[in-house]
């Protein structure tokens, strides 16, 4: 007597289909998590060696602040003047060709940039210079620090648009505004400090 052999019915097929989807679907979804999880992390480094070179080149400003020279004989340190303690929109510097914007790679860009960097400088130790009449002649500190600030991702026209403004108008209700960014969610950021000092 011959065996019958069995073959699968329409709904079996049809389950063995959905479980499959069911799986694909949840490794597409994984997937896509992972690469914005990357990108993220990858943009978090990017913007954290901007913000160092920033802090570098302020260190580098602070060799020209002499006990000869006051601070207003520096590149972005004598912005201080007028600016104690607020955040300020470095201007671009053709001869060091460094300035507020940076391409996806953490390059120095003239303009369309990726990343956008802010500083704030404060007098910790004035030098007694004319701008300054406490502290000690040729003792000055300042803190420095460094925001760097991105749009997230997937950004619309509209968030593209405003990010170049902020990262071109140095008005002091823009810089202000960039805050907004953070707190509603358009900009992700990096924040680094240091301390630069008069060399004696």
């Amino acid at each position: 007597m011959k065996r019958r052999t069995r073959g699968y019915t329409v709904v079996e097929l049809m389950m063995s289909l959905a479980v499959f989807a069911a799986g694909v679907v949840g490794i597409i979804a994984m997937e896509r998590a992972v690469v914005s999880s990357n990108q993220l992390a990858r943009n978090v480094t990017v913007a954290d060696a901007i913000a160092q070179s920033w802090l570098s080149q302020l260190s580098a400003d602070s060799t020209r602040w002499t006990a000869q020279w006051s601070v207003t004989q520096t590149t972005w340190l004598s912005t201080i003047a007028g600016n104690d303690g607020v955040w300020q929109l470095p201007t671009y510097n053709s001869t060091l060709g460094f300035g507020p914007q940076f391409d996806g790679f953490g390059a120095p860009a003239t303009a369309n940039g990726q990343f956008c960097a802010q500083i704030r400088l404060t007098w910790l130790y004035g030098d007694k210079s004319p701008t300054q009449t406490t502290g000690v002649a040729g003792n000055g500190v300042i803190r420095t620090e460094v925001r760097v600030f991105w749009p997230r991702e997937q950004p619309t026209a509209d968030v593209i648009s405003r990010f170049n403004t902020d990262c071109t108008n140095g008005s002091a209700s823009t810089v202000a505004g960039v805050v907004n960014g953070f707190s509603d969610g358009t900009y992700h950021v990096v924040v680094q400090a240091a301390a630069v000092r008069q060399p004696s």
